[in-house]
């Protein structure tokens, strides 16, 4: 997610939000049954995109009627993973929200139904589905209790079975009542840490629960990558992912990774504050979190594996050259670790080594592993860091004393070994320094 517990948005998604917003009011209009997906990778931020969007609906007044305009429902796969039929989960969720909300009046024999209903659905699911993965639920029910009528010796099981269906279509004749005076909006959030199996069980019992239900808007947080995985793996890998998404998803709207906000100092603050003026170094954090184009919950790892190392290894509050050394090396650490060409992996991941000699030798394919962006950014870093006076005699730059310049300065005593950059003075504190981020680099090689 891209908030913390005081909901600050640190990734700027704001327009992405009102985009969404934007689609639904255009939707609604209609009054018509849609689907969509917003699609990105896992940790990118799609929870905390679909809480605001949920926020901004759940306000929205109908002017004619004076009600809310929106009945907004949010599911959480994950949550309901235990149950062996996700239809059982997702009649049983939803009937509580309109239960909850007091839209429709519930009848107490319904809710008698539901508890006999549930186990036998389960029963249902294991031994007449047959772990089958595109079975129309509602058409199951309804074959099921038709053919109990002729079969005496299963009464009992069809007698609970029919429940279920009285159930089933109790909760849908409340959705299209409440369609009638409102849209509903179906929000669907978590699949990406469900099962495969149990990921396109959901997809296909979502799709046969509301299908054809007019004013029904239905929302799906999806990983693209890893849904189209969890398909092959159920179906094979010959086939047509995309053709069977058209299913159950009408259009994608892709979320990119966003854009690191000034809030995210604020977010952060816990470990930053640990360090002396660490406001003074928020821009050059903030750009570079932005080139790095990594999602936030991965950003987010990566700073709270910082905070505990830095923690490990100092007691008192150090300099913000510190905190830029701790936080430029554990995020370019993970990117080149994490690169997709096993070479550029091998040879850049090791100890930053590079870093200092940017500008003095070519690496191959850095770029490819960094980006184009972040490689740029580096390379300016280490280039500001230098200053204009030069020690011929030994043949050694001045650093320029800026927070920056004594953070590339640090880098060329630890990573590359070389100490061509001469700090002017050198003073007690700046050895301490020194050995502070030396002992920083190599508890990360410790700690994964």
């Amino acid at each position: 997610m891209c908030l913390d517990s005081k909901g600050i948005d640190i990734l700027g998604r704001e327009d992405t939000i009102q985009d969404l917003y934007n689609i639904i009011q255009s939707a609604s209009k209609n009054n018509a049954y849609c689907s969509f997906a917003i699609e990105g990778n896992w940790g990118i931020g799609k929870t905390f995109i679909l809480e605001k969007l949920e926020e901004k609906l759940e306000v929205e007044i109908n002017q004619e009627t004076g009600q809310n305009r929106y009945f907004v429902f949010h599911y959480n796969c994950w949550k309901y993973d235990y149950y062996d039929e996700p239809a059982i989960a997702i009649v049983s969720a939803l009937k509580d929200k309109v239960d909850a909300e007091n839209c429709v009046q519930i009848v107490g024999t319904i809710k008698d139904s539901w508890k006999i209903a549930k186990n036998i659905v389960n029963n249902m699911a294991k031994e007449i589905v047959k772990n089958k993965i595109g079975i129309d639920i509602v058409q199951v029910c309804d074959d099921i209790v038709d053919e109990g009528n002729n079969r005496k010796d299963k009464e009992r099981v069809f007698d609970s079975l029919f429940a279920f269906k009285r159930t089933l279509d109790h909760v849908r004749k409340q959705i299209k009542e409440l369609a009638n005076d409102k849209t509903v909006v179906i929000v669907v959030d978590e699949l990406d840490r469900c099962m495969p199996n149990y990921a396109i069980k959901v997809l296909e019992r979502l799709h046969h629960i509301f299908e054809k239900i007019d004013n029904v808007l239905l929302i799906i947080a999806v990983d693209s990558n890893q849904l189209n995985q969890s398909i092959r793996e159920i179906y094979g890998e010959s086939v047509d992912t995309e053709h069977y998404l058209k299913k159950f998803i009408s259009f994608n709207y892709k979320i990119d990774v966003g854009n690191t906000q000034k809030s995210a100092m604020e977010k952060f603050q816990n470990y930053f504050q640990e360090f002396i003026d660490y406001q003074n170094v928020e821009e050059t954090l903030i750009e570079f979190m932005q080139l790095s184009q990594l999602e936030v919950r991965t950003l987010e790892k990566i700073i709270e594996k910082s905070k505990l190392i830095h923690g490990l290894i100092c007691n008192s509050k150090v300099s913000n050259s510190v905190l830029l050394y701790e936080v430029i090396c554990s995020i370019l650490e993970y990117i080149c670790k994490n690169s997709k060409d096993d070479e550029v992996r091998l040879d850049y991941s090791g100890d930053l080594y590079w870093i200092p000699d940017i500008n003095l030798t070519i690496y191959i394919s850095l770029d490819d592993c960094i980006g184009d962006g972040l490689l740029q950014f580096i390379k300016d870093l280490v280039a500001n860091a230098e200053g204009i006076q030069f020690f011929m005699n030994d043949n050694l730059k001045s650093i320029n004393m800026s927070p920056e310049g004594i953070c590339v300065g640090y880098m060329d005593y630890i990573l590359a070994k070389k100490k061509k950059l001469k700090f002017a003075p050198i003073t007690e504190v700046i050895e301490d320094e020194i050995e502070i981020c030396k002992r920083f680099s190599d508890m990360c090689k410790i700690i994964n």
